[in-house]
């Protein structure tokens, strides 16, 4: 608490002006004397107070910096009082957006790398044209005899590609995909 400058210079001035008090009191009167322990008994009060706020202060701090260094949990204990409470429920709040969105980026993080190594596993091999458009067509066939759409096939049984039967099924099923919704 004594790290504070403000707080230093109150009680400071605190000190000196209960000394300054209580000694005129007691000089003045017995009873002015016992009046100004009772003021300063207010001042050690107002001190205790602010020491355990400022003590609640720096745990908060603690805490926040415990987050800062990717803690996964933040613990800052109930507070009673009006401005604090606030301040906790804020950071609370806060915290758990944090973690949300980290948990977001680590997801994507995720999805990246599995999606790189996709593109890292590409299986380059000699495919004929029958089999891949073939493989393309089947999961639309349901589809095209609902709409009455029929697909002719003009391709040399002997013709053949080299690249990934995966990704190139894909690309035309996109394609296939793209006309049944064009043509209504």
């Amino acid at each position: 608490m004594f790290h504070n400058k403000e707080m230093q210079k109150l009680f400071s001035v605190f000190l000196l002006l209960s000394i300054i008090s209580l000694t005129l009191g007691f000089y003045i009167h017995f009873l002015a004397g016992i009046l100004v322990i009772f003021t300063a008994a207010y001042g050690i009060t107002f001190y205790i107070f602010t020491r355990k706020r400022y003590k609640s202060i720096a745990h908060i701090s603690e805490q926040i910096d415990l987050v800062l260094h990717n803690a996964e949990h933040l613990y800052i204990s109930d507070n009673n009082e009006g401005e604090l409470s606030i301040l906790q429920c804020e950071i609370t709040k806060m915290t758990r957006r944090i973690h949300e969105q980290n948990q977001c980026l680590k997801n994507e993080k995720k999805f990246l790398a599995d999606s790189l190594a996709d593109i890292v596993t590409f299986q380059k091999e000699s495919i004929n044209m029958n089999e891949l458009v073939n493989a393309a067509l089947h999961p639309f066939q349901i589809s095209m005899d609902l709409h009455n759409i029929t697909v002719k096939q003009n391709i040399s049984k002997t013709i053949t590609i080299h690249g990934d039967m995966a990704w190139l099924s894909e690309a035309f099923q996109n394609i296939m995909k793209n006309c049944m919704e064009s043509s209504g």
